[in-house]
């Protein structure tokens, strides 16, 4: 007989198991957040054990999974739960997250469209999901966002995640107010909203001005004072001292990071990216090369590991070297095969992965195939343009394209692929001008002008910019003599006399300090010009002085010599 005491022993039981379960799942949210995505993996993987037939968990579990990189195991997570319950709002969001994942945006909110209307538009948690996903997912519908975000707010005012959710979307939006109003809501509904102070952080951070990394840095300390062991704190911290170049004290927070998070292989995996970003290429590999003993199935690491082979490769400048350097590339370009070996999605191939293999493949000879790898990082950044949802990330990527067209260029002058060369500098000076590059760019049009006279136009164009830019330049002067003379032999113009004069005048300058014997070839060729200019125009007199230098120079310059002759001196 079951009595009125059981009942109560058995509902008491009951609600324990319950509060112990919820307290479990907010142990692994909470986890999830501070970035301990072994600890929240584990958590989530015993609750789903202990309640098999609940769906949320599956939810819970793939995001983390998503968090790490691992789509395969999320989609296998998610079906897992979609088996259980195929009208769980929460893993329908979770394979809308997948396909945002993808970069699948049209089939993400078809997705996230269904978990709407199975709630009823009445779920608070389900729309702020939703939102989170379409703000800061690979690809973006912040209109869309602001919808579900919005109805999320009317339906639970005092969730301060909704605020900071909203405060993200305004960010995107590059708006100057809104972000930093929201995250003070967010604080004002609970004072100890951890998230809250690291949004602040990170927006002020993101003016980069060093007055901006301290207000940042403040923000992050107010929270520290409420919680020392979150571990995002010293992430963030780590990210600012790095980008103000504080580098000892960005390292000082990743340890205070990794102590917290203990030996997590996620924490570690972007702990090995912290080393190399900070240059600490050498321990960047070693860290790798450690994680590999536990795990090697990252196609992350083997990209990481074939960049800090090239970094490494780069040190070594001296002659010397060149053995130690050349055996930093093999190794470079060995990693980076095998991440193209292991990542299969396409999708996940970036532009540095085509740049980094690029260089590497120049630098161990290979120079027409590096600069087809070199040009398909510029394919890659270029495709991201024309597209809207791409565009804030080609902005961040355009900054790429002036060192990969500076390399084509050197390697296709280096080929005497000229016109090759041409497009590469002009690509280059469309977004950055320079005068090297410009006299790089006359040169090429000087070398090219052999096979297409049209060319002496544009390298004429060139050397005056570099004038222009830098009228303290001395090659400036003498080439653009050199293009005008060979365009027109016709002395007599003297177009090119004022240039070889202007040439000569900066070489003898004192307080610039150009050594002369480095000019010899220059000097020889603008006196000799200088000298005939003047014997043409029957200036004998005039004319002498300049070829005296020349032989003074060079004795064996025939023409010099047979000026001499003729004119008697």
């Amino acid at each position: 007989m079951i009595t009125m005491k059981k009942i109560l022993l058995f509902n008491t039981a009951l609600m324990l198991f319950f509060a112990a379960s919820a307290q479990t799942l907010q142990e692994g949210i909470i986890q999830t957040e501070a970035l301990k995505y072994a600890q929240a993996k584990q958590t989530f993987i015993t609750l789903i054990q202990q309640q098999p037939s609940n769906a949320d968990l599956n939810y819970y579990l793939a995001d983390v999974y998503l968090l790490a990189n691992e789509e395969e195991q999320a989609e296998k997570t998610l079906n897992e739960g979609m088996a259980k319950n195929h009208e769980n709002a929460l893993c329908i969001v979770g394979q809308g997250k997948l396909q945002i994942a993808k970069k699948n945006l049209e089939q993400a909110k078809i997705e996230f469209a269904k978990a709407v209307v199975l709630t009823k538009n009445k779920n608070a948690k389900v729309l702020l999901y939703i939102g989170e996903a379409l703000t800061n997912g690979e690809v973006k519908d912040l209109a869309q966002a602001e919808i579900y975000l919005t109805r999320a707010l009317e339906l639970d005012a005092n969730d301060p995640n909704i605020n900071l959710a909203i405060g993200d979307l305004w960010l995107e939006r590059k708006d100057a107010s809104k972000p930093i109003e929201n995250y003070k809501i967010a604080l004002q509904k609970d004072n100890k909203c951890l998230k809250a102070y690291l949004r602040k952080g990170r927006l002020y951070a993101s003016a980069r001005t060093q007055e901006s990394y301290l207000v940042a840095v403040s923000t992050i300390q107010e929270g520290l004072k409420i919680d020392s062991t979150y571990a995002p704190f010293y992430s963030e911290m780590a990210y600012l001292n790095n980008l103000a170049k504080n580098y000892e004290k960005a390292k000082i927070n990743y340890e205070k990071y990794l102590a917290i998070v203990g030996d997590d292989i996620y924490a570690r995996v972007k702990y090995a990216g912290f080393l190399f970003l900070t240059k600490e290429y050498q321990k960047a590999v070693d860290e790798i090369n450690s994680i590999h003993t536990q795990d090697s199935s990252r196609p992350y690491l083997y990209r990481l590991m074939g960049y800090s082979h090239y970094e490494l490769g780069i040190t070594y400048t001296k002659p010397g070297d060149s053995t130690q350097a050349k055996d930093e590339f093999k190794k470079g370009l060995y990693e980076l095969d095998k991440f193209f070996a292991k990542q299969t999605n396409a999708e996940k191939i970036i532009t540095d992965d085509y740049k980094y293999y690029g260089l590497l493949l120049i630098k161990l000879g290979k120079d027409s195939l590096g600069c087809n790898y070199l040009k398909k990082a510029v394919e890659k950044i270029n495709a991201k343009a024309s597209k809207e949802e791409s565009k804030k990330e080609y902005e961040l990527e355009r900054e790429k394209l002036p060192e990969i067209y500076s390399v084509l260029a050197e390697n296709y002058l280096r080929n005497k692929k000229y016109i090759e060369a041409i497009n590469a500098l002009n690509s280059k000076l469309v977004i950055k001008q320079s005068a090297n590059d410009y006299f790089s760019l006359g040169r090429a049009d000087v070398y090219a002008a052999k096979n297409d006279s049209t060319r002496q136009d544009s390298a004429i164009a060139a050397f005056s910019k570099v004038i222009e830019l830098k009228p303290d330049n001395p090659l400036g002067y003498y080439w653009l003599a050199r293009t005008k003379s060979d365009k027109d032999p016709k002395v007599k113009i003297g177009d090119a006399k004022p240039l070889y004069e202007k040439f000569l005048e900066i070489i003898d300058s004192d307080t610039l300090k150009y050594k002369k014997e480095s000019y010899k070839k220059e000097i020889v060729e603008a006196n000799r010009f200088i000298g005939f200019y003047h014997f043409y125009l029957g200036k004998k007199e005039d004319a002498i002085p300049f070829f005296k230098k020349v032989l003074a120079i060079d004795p064996k310059d025939v023409s010099s010599q047979d000026a001499k002759i003729r004119l008697k001196f």
